[in-house]
């Protein structure tokens, strides 16, 4: 309810065709004023489209007191109030809080409107940002659901993949408690988290320097999908294996090495030392470990 400049407008029109230019009203004086130049409470609400019950709230809070209360307890209210509340109701949808809402019109001056504006418009502009991270981050969220709804169970595909960009934990030792383990790829996974608390990807998994026959790994990495700015590791373009199984990381590889064996020896291929394990049906949509979807992609010669 944007409405300040239309009513100012009205206001000035009001002033030019009334005989009284100052409404700040002495109330032992209010007698002599002709009472048709002022505003019952309900008028008021009704011309900004507001409940009397907001214009008695403000008058609690000091914020916007009536010139008048007549003996039977009728607030009235000058012209000039009529544009103060304007600027009150367009403070309030600009996001400002009451209480500087009240210091504003105490102490208001046009550098002070001007100071007060900017103030406003770059906090706005920080929440804009947000908001846009916001709807990114949820809609990486929701592609990551999609891609798993999608995928077919335990079915090999080859195909070349783009580069990807990740921040890659130290190695983490598989003989470690389980907790050090945990925390050791919580500290990893915090470190991709920007100030406002979010991921700029939803993607993260493990990487095992292992070969899928001689699969029997000591350690692991753990990785999370970020920017190229920000990346230590380069997950590079090329021909990669791919398969989707039901299981969490920890089982994922034994799940799907046979069928990866079996597809290599049909087609001689040969892979690398290294793979690749993305969780995709995770804790964000299951409760349980017997519905979880890992993909792998192993790196072809």
């Amino acid at each position: 309810m944007l409405i300040l400049w239309h009513y100012y407008v009205v206001y000035v029109m009001m002033i030019q065709y009334t005989p009284y230019s100052n409404y700040n009203v002495n109330r032992r004086d209010f007698q002599m004023i002709d009472k048709s130049n002022f505003f019952y409470a309900s008028d008021l609400a009704q011309l900004y489209n507001i409940s009397k019950q907001t214009l008695i709230f403000y008058d609690k809070k000091d914020l916007f007191k009536p010139d008048y209360v007549d003996s039977n307890g009728y607030r009235m209210y000058s012209l000039k109030q009529f544009f103060i509340l304007g600027i009150i109701l367009d403070l309030k949808t600009m996001g400002f809080h009451l209480n500087d809402i009240k210091n504003f019109l105490e102490h208001r001056t046009p550098d002070d409107t001007l100071s007060l504006l900017n103030k406003q418009l770059h906090k706005l502009t920080k929440q804009i940002e947000l908001t846009s991270k916001l709807c990114d981050n949820i809609k990486s969220k929701i592609n990551t659901i999609n891609v798993y709804n999608d995928c077919k169970l335990n079915e090999i595909t080859l195909s070349y993949r783009e580069e990807e960009y990740f921040l890659v934990s130290e190695d983490i030792l598989l003989s470690l408690p389980q907790k050090e383990r945990f925390l050791a790829a919580a500290t990893l996974l915090n470190s991709a988290v920007d100030q406002n608390g979010l991921k700029e990807y939803s993607i993260s998994g493990f990487i095992f320097n292992e070969t899928i026959t001689d699969f029997s790994p000591k350690s692991y990495k753990v990785f999370c999908k970020t920017n190229k700015k920000r990346h230590n590791y380069i997950k590079p373009y090329g021909l990669y294996l791919q398969i989707y199984v039901n299981t969490n990381f920890a089982d994922a590889v034994n799940t799907a090495k046979p069928l990866l064996t079996n597809f290599c020896k049909a087609l001689n291929l040969k892979t690398n030392n290294i793979i690749y394990i993305k969780t995709l049906r995770n804790y964000w949509s299951t409760d349980s470990h017997d519905n979880f979807i890992s993909k792998i992609e192993v790196p072809v010669l």
